[in-house]
């Protein structure tokens, strides 16, 4: 049986389009907030009230995919991002775009859940390494493309709204025509998240996801606001941040062939050197 079958490649058409529009929203909302003359600690909790939606998704996601299933979950997913993104075109408000941001995070988060979700339950032990290749693949791929767009695309509110909602809406379309169907039917026991977490080797992998997470959405939410104060153009602001995500790309292979031959731990260690050696760099 062929790894990619037609519902996952219809799963990870659907992916690009939404990563598309993710990587336009996530630039452009912290300069639309510059451009208000909004103070920098407003724009970062904009910033920070999508992230804080992502959360709440996330936690919401996966007792709705086992209520209603997978094409449910994800068409109910990108309406709420949709509303979500159209939402930032009724007014430039503080208090109204931190609430749009939130439930445009939430949407997000329930579409990645139901997507990762979905690809797992298509696979087996033999090509779930495959899949989730594949699907890391469209999502970095789709946030390059998403950054060239910013950079040679007009960027103003009302430009950019129209058509990454319609984008949006345009996503659910491939699901439309194929269903997801959870092949592991037999019944799982609850995953307990405490009893794992007393274990020393998960406390650090949730210790380094917590500050990747910080330093991730520090950059994505405050690196165009960033190069915006630095005299940076809109355009160039999409330019540099399609070269961040391309590195990130280039660097996956080789990180993983470096981890296993010399160590999870000391490869963090280095990158972590090397993350503050480019934010030092920044500041200089």
């Amino acid at each position: 049986m062929s790894t990619y079958t037609r519902p996952v490649q219809l799963l990870l058409c659907g992916l690009l389009l939404l990563t598309l529009a993710i990587a336009v929203l996530n630039t452009l909302v912290p300069l639309w907030l510059t451009h208000e003359q909004l103070p920098t600690w407003q724009v970062g909790v904009v910033s920070s009230t999508y992230f804080t939606g992502n959360l709440l998704g996330t936690m919401i996601t996966g007792r709705l995919i086992q209520r209603i299933g997978f094409n449910r979950s994800y068409y109910i997913a990108a309406v709420i991002f949709a509303v979500g993104s159209a939402g930032l075109g009724m007014m430039v408000d503080f208090w109204a775009w931190s609430f749009w941001r939130f439930v445009a995070g939430v949407g997000c988060a329930m579409l990645w859940v139901v997507v990762e979700s979905a690809l797992m339950c298509s696979g087996n032990a033999t090509n779930r390494g495959r899949l989730l290749a594949a699907y890391m693949m469209v999502y970095y791929v789709g946030t390059v493309l998403g950054q060239l767009m910013v950079s040679k695309l007009p960027t103003d509110l009302m430009s950019v709204l129209p058509w990454v909602t319609g984008m949006v809406l345009a996503a659910i379309l491939p699901l439309l025509f194929t269903r997801i169907v959870n092949q592991n039917s037999e019944h799982q026991e609850a995953t307990h998240i405490w009893p794992m977490l007393r274990l020393r080797q998960a406390r650090l992998g949730v210790n380094g996801c917590i500050i990747s997470g910080i330093v991730l959405g520090s950059l994505y939410g405050l690196m165009p606001l960033y190069l915006n104060h630095q005299g940076v153009s809109d355009s160039g602001i999409g330019f540099w941040m399609a070269v961040m995500v391309s590195a990130g790309i280039l660097g996956q292979w080789p990180i993983g062939r470096m981890a296993d031959r010399y160590g999870r731990l000391l490869v963090l260690r280095v990158q972590v050197f090397v993350v503050i050696l480019g934010c030092l760099a920044m500041l200089s």
